[in-house]
């Protein structure tokens, strides 16, 4: 799966940068987004081995997931976005009650992504099989792992 993987990001990386001279930098990493998800589509379909039927499913539910988690990312982000800014002015004491209430917001939206993601698994279980559940879980995790770890190693060598 490993070298399958390299192979792929080698492929779209060399196609990247040639397009790359023949769009902005937006639209390419507009493009590189999207070949990923490709990739990771149809790795999940292999790896979880799903009929059409199935895939179908899964994957709408899954943007479901995705479209919240990207809303509640975006709101925790301004969160401490608004913190920084109140830091970045001084104007309080150290212990203003404002920090705890601000800090209480963010705790609060990062619960609510464990709860979306608690959730959108669970829901899984009437097109998934607890098995299937557990390797996509799995390979959640080693698909980001190798995609930073792949980013991290072409930084290094530019």
């Amino acid at each position: 799966m490993k070298k399958y993987f390299l192979i792929m990001i080698i492929l779209f990386s060399s196609v990247s940068l040639v397009s790359a001279q023949h769009m902005g930098m937006g639209k390419k990493f507009e493009k590189d987004r999207q070949k990923i998800e490709e990739l990771e589509r149809v790795k999940l379909i292999e790896v979880l081995n799903m009929n059409e039927d199935v895939s179908v499913k899964f994957f709408s539910r899954r943007k479901d997931y995705n479209d919240k988690l990207k809303d509640l990312n975006q709101q925790r982000d301004d969160k401490l976005n608004q913190i920084q800014k109140f830091l970045d002015e001084n104007k309080s004491d150290k212990n203003d009650p404002m920090y705890k209430k601000q800090i209480d917001e963010v705790i609060s939206i990062e619960k609510a992504i464990m709860h979306a993601k608690r959730d959108f698994v669970y829901s899984l279980k009437d097109i998934l099989s607890y098995q299937q559940v557990a390797k996509y879980m799995v390979f959640e995790r080693n698909f980001r792992r190798e995609l930073r770890d792949l980013i991290l190693k072409e930084r290094k060598r530019n």
